[in-house]
């Protein structure tokens, strides 16, 4: 499974994302099929449709999260307490910047 494809089992997990975009259709469309997540259209409106997790969608997205979580513990190791707050707190800097001056 691509990286791309976690991150999307992880953003259905997380919201119950409705899909409209294009890319992200596709992806789904993929994810479909291999038993990952399962569409409802909704009622009222055939352009949208409510994404879940299936069983085994709802695995992977534990694996990921495994994964993900032992990486950026091993990185916070890596760079030691002091290092890792302050990256911490440059990233945060860095998020608000990107938000203030989104391209859209």
């Amino acid at each position: 499974m691509k990286a791309s494809e976690v991150r999307v089992l992880l953003a259905i997990r997380k919201e119950g994302t409705q899909e409209r975009q294009a890319t992200v259709t596709q992806m789904i469309n993929n994810l479909i099929p291999n038993g990952y997540v399962s569409r409802v259209k909704l009622s009222g409106d055939q352009r949208i449709s409510l994404l879940t997790l299936t069983q085994r969608g709802e695995e992977c997205a534990d694996e990921a999260n495994r994964k993900y979580t032992a990486l950026f513990q091993g990185m916070i190791d890596h760079l030691g307490e002091k290092d890792s707050e302050h990256l911490i707190t440059l990233l945060g800097q860095v998020f608000e910047y990107l938000e203030d001056h989104d391209l859209e």
